[in-house]
């Protein structure tokens, strides 16, 4: 506790904030007056442990569960005021401007971020607020010990002048109550002295971001100087740690680890309890061998705290990288992969990675975890597009290589997948047996979608629609633009002789016709090219061997790969190469074309597709059709 000997708390220059709950002129809250609580707390004394409610704080934080604005709780719900996360909507970190931290970190703070866990600086804290808002609230209570090599040191606690009323739901939920308040000092005289008080210590509180949000706020305002320090949250560590514990409260958890728990909602309790749960969560991070304070907020995984840490990828492994395709792969502390890519350029590409504010915040949040970087050259980007689908497929990434580099190519696609038959749009994926495009309109896509949802009496589901058993074919036919030939060879079908015998033929069809007729009703819709049905070989040059690489197309999905040497086009007319491979395609055509795509080769059609889509403009190898490739071989092309 910091005594005050000041007969006013407020200098005369402090913003008048107290007309609510006007100051006695006399500090009780931090001298010996602590209200129903009493039991000083002095700085560098530790209160004994013989009180479950002081040793351990209190069980939980009842409608805290949720990480602020993630978990849609707030402080404000239950008088807390709890922040979000920081915003989403945008890219790269609060600190940064021109992609680089704005607060360089010195010397001695980078040594106590390296420092192991168990030798660290901590202060473990907690505040009382009136609501979420800082700018609209205040707090009413602090309380903060440090913690040291296993071991209290001295603490902080004061109660504070809001200079608002305590909101009733504030009072039923913490028993903190304005008469309690009316003689404590205001923030202008408190905050200076927390802020002396933790120094360059690491925090640790229970929803830290929350927290930051006030002591930032009001440490700019009142202690004149900002409230850069590090942080530690038990909430972002459990989820982390602990992602089967059922109820991520303070309360919760106290119960999942049969912590003794205190007063509810107040904040020297709270502290307590937070501190005898990061202990918990100390000897869980030894186990996953992350032992230093640095690793450990890498972690957790808040964007802003990474972000100031920069790349935990030495500075040595990103020098000298080559320039050529490839995929690289990146590491967690665990080595874990978390994130591959293709590259056209490997260095390029990794580079684009460091500049933070260009990339999205859900990438970026796994690249600044990553500790190691490999990278494997390819002979070309289409290999290392191949390459790219493999490694997904036998990953668990949390975040696809293709939203970040956008080798992908927008369709409407019609998939078959656990008894649903649907419309998307979107890049190619598992179960689909039709795609059209390419689409490079995606507002009028979606609008050209709720119309089709219309028309069948179905709704959109973000990007998708289901559509009736059946009703394939009919759409397929209306992106196509020969809904009108479907429609007449349908009713052709159905009056002829020999349905009278095939009952369950008819139904079928009449089921079509209908489906037709609906869609009819669909108007101005752009015709489209089908694109599963692309059949033929990619020709590309692997620089580093000198010879081609001939990749084998049949219905869009990548079939074989041979390596021929010289000149391709004489290869192709000697010795049948060419008339072979033609041959494969035609036999292998319809049969591939009828079957629905797997992941992974849906995966490796996106990737063709946009290679042959582009190839005009990068000029890096051939696309040769079926047509194209018989006519070179002087063959009539199968039909």
């Amino acid at each position: 506790m910091i005594v005050t000997n000041s007969s006013d708390s407020r200098d005369t220059d402090e913003p008048n904030h107290g007309d609510a709950l006007p100051s006695s002129g006399d500090a009780a809250s931090r001298s010996g007056d602590r209200g129903p609580r009493g039991n000083d707390r002095h700085r560098g004394e530790r209160q004994p442990h013989d009180d479950p409610a002081r040793s351990h704080g209190h069980g939980g934080r009842g409608d805290r569960g949720g990480q602020g604005g993630h978990d849609g709780q707030k402080r404000g719900d239950r008088g807390r005021g709890r922040g979000g996360r920081g915003g989403r909507g945008g890219r790269g970190g609060r600190d940064f401007e021109d992609d680089k931290p704005r607060v360089a970190l010195s010397p001695e703070i980078l040594a106590r971020l390296r420092a192991p866990i168990e030798d660290g600086n901590f202060v473990v804290f907690d505040i009382e607020t009136t609501g979420g808002n800082p700018e609209k609230n205040g707090i009413t209570e602090i309380f903060a010990l440090r913690w040291h090599k296993g071991q209290v040191g001295d603490s902080f606690y004061s109660l504070v002048n809001p200079g608002i009323p305590v909101p009733p739901i504030v009072r039923r939920m913490t028993g903190i109550n304005n008469a309690m308040l009316r003689g404590a000092p205001t923030i202008h005289k408190v905050m200076p002295e927390f802020i002396e008080f933790i120094g360059d210590d690491v925090l640790v509180s229970h929803n830290t971001i929350g927290d930051m949000k006030f002591l930032r706020y009001f440490a700019e305002r009142h202690a004149k100087k900002p409230c850069n320090n590090f942080f530690m949250c038990t909430h972002l560590l459990v989820e982390k740690l602990v992602s089967e514990a059922p109820d991520k409260s303070l309360k919760g958890l106290s119960k999942f680890f049969d912590l003794r728990a205190g007063d509810l909602h107040r904040a020297e309790a709270d502290a307590w309890l937070t501190l005898e749960l990061f202990k918990v969560l100390s000897r869980r991070l030894d186990d996953r061998a992350v032992r230093t304070i640095e690793a450990g907020i890498r972690l957790q995984g808040d964007l802003e705290s990474a972000a100031r840490l920069g790349w935990g990828i030495k500075p040595d492994a990103l020098r000298n990288l080559p320039h050529g395709p490839g995929v690289f792969y990146l590491y967690d502390h665990e080595r874990r992969l978390v994130f591959l890519s293709c590259a056209g350029s490997l260095s390029r590409e990794i580079a684009k990675l460091e500049r933070y504010s260009q990339v999205p915040r859900a990438l970026l949040r796994t690249v600044l975890r990553s500790y190691d970087i490999q990278v494997q050259r390819m002979p070309n980007i289409f290999a290392a597009l191949l390459h790219e689908c493999e490694g997904v497929a036998n990953s668990t990434l949390q975040y696809d290589p293709v939203d970040w580099h956008q080798r992908g190519v927008t369709t409407f696609y019609i998939s078959e997948l656990a008894g649903a038959t649907r419309l998307s749009v979107g890049h190619v994926a598992e179960g689909a047996r039709y795609a059209f495009g390419p689409v490079r309109d995606r507002k009028f896509a979606h609008e050209l979608l709720s119309r089709i949802a219309t028309a069948l009496g179905t709704t959109i589901h973000k990007n998708s629609v289901v559509i009736p058993p059946g009703a394939a074919p009919a759409v397929a036919a209306l992106l196509q633009g020969t809904l009108k030939d479907l429609t007449k060879q349908t009713k052709r079908s159905l009056f002829s002789i020999r349905m009278l015998w095939q009952a369950a033929r008819r139904r079928e069809l009449r089921e079509l016709s209908a489906t037709c007729a609906k869609l009819e009703t669909v108007t101005d819709v752009p015709k489209l090219r089908p694109l599963l049905d692309q059949s033929g070989v990619i020709i590309v040059p692997d620089e580093g061997t000198g010879t081609w690489q001939v990749h084998t197309i049949v219905a869009s999905r990548t079939k074989a790969v041979q390596m021929i040497r010289g000149d391709w086009e004489n290869k192709f007319e000697l010795a049948g190469f060419g008339r072979r491979i033609l041959d494969r395609i035609n036999k292998e055509h319809k049969a591939t074309e009828a079957t629905p795509l797997n992941a992974l080769e849906a995966a490796k059609v996106n990737a063709t597709l946009w290679w042959i889509q582009t190839l005009g403009q990068r000029q890096d190898g051939f696309f040769l059709t079926t047509a194209e490739l018989a006519e070179k071989l002087g063959k009539t092309p199968a039909s």
